[in-house]
């Protein structure tokens, strides 16, 4: 499965929707299916321009713990749009004047079917399970219809397969931070040694001086896998960032620590951007919390 955030998943996200002369558009978390804001234009009908885009507004999401919209708010904190619903997505109420058709991460609601269009499948929310099998077949588990184990920590933004919420969450936070504090990431996901322990670390960055980073991002109470404690590079009580939470913080380059790790995978893209299986770095070691 492309995890949320690579290009092929970000195309399957909904991003406009035109009704008659009402145009939204929806903008996401980066690297996620997690909604953000919702921009709406009225347009108006000119003999002489055609349609113009005379007024905007902008509303903001706030979202459940999984990612699932709540309510929205305008711009003076106003309310927009609010709902009421099942843990597996029913919705029992909605009120407001702004509609939102955004469910479950990477579902819309189609109005003629009732159901949530999921991208490869349809999801029923009424018994919490897909109305078709799973395109992978007994490959994908004994249960080709249902939707995840838990709605309120997992999530399957392309009908295909299910994945941990939480963790993805604050990778996604911490892919931005890192960019925005101007380092390169070069490798995701990357299977490394490090002082006889196999860990897998989230990123590998470069800074401006060509220094290699490596960043292990943490959300909520989860922590450190056995082996990465083992390894002795990431301190839980010295995280990098200086803004938990919701991000958008300082990475602070002196509360890493200094440390070398040695690629362990054979993965031909990561090998061609920091070397092959048993290349060796000088790194620094960094805890990103969220």
């Amino acid at each position: 499965m492309q995890i949320p955030g690579s290009s092929a998943a970000r195309e399957a996200r909904l991003l406009s929707l035109v009704a008659g002369r009402t145009v939204q558009e929806y903008v996401y978390y980066p690297q996620s299916f997690e909604p953000l804001a919702l921009i709406r234009y009225g347009r108006r009908w000119s003999e002489r321009d055609g349609f113009s885009e005379p007024e905007k507004r902008i509303y903001f999401y706030h979202n459940d713990v999984n990612g699932a919209p709540l309510r929205l708010t305008d711009e003076y904190g106003g309310l927009a749009w609010s709902q009421r619903s099942g843990p597996w997505g029913a919705w029992n109420e909605q009120t407001g004047s702004v509609k939102n058709p955004l469910r479950f991460q990477g579902q819309y609601f189609d109005e003629e079917s009732g159901l949530h269009y999921n991208r490869y499948r349809y999801y029923e929310p009424e018994s919490g399970r897909y109305i078709s099998a799973d395109p992978i077949g007994l490959r994908g588990g004994l249960n080709l219809y249902q939707y995840a184990p838990n709605p309120l920590s997992w999530i399957d933004p392309l009908g295909l397969a299910k994945c941990h919420f939480s963790g993805n969450r604050g990778r996604n936070k911490a892919a931005h931070d890192i960019e925005r504090n101007g380092y390169r990431i070069v490798a995701e996901e990357v299977t490394m040694k490090v002082n006889g322990s196999r860990i897998r670390a989230d990123f590998v960055a470069i800074d401006g001086h060509g220094n290699y980073h490596v960043f292990e991002a943490k959300h909520g109470n989860s922590g450190l896998t056995r082996n990465q404690g083992k390894a002795g590079v990431f301190d839980m009580n010295s995280p990098s960032n200086t803004t938990s939470g919701i991000g958008g913080g300082t990475i602070t380059p002196s509360a890493g620590t200094k440390g070398k790790f040695e690629v362990a995978t054979g993965n031909k893209e990561i090998g061609e951007r920091i070397g092959e299986r048993g290349s060796s770095h000088d790194a620094t070691f960094h805890v990103l919390t969220y």
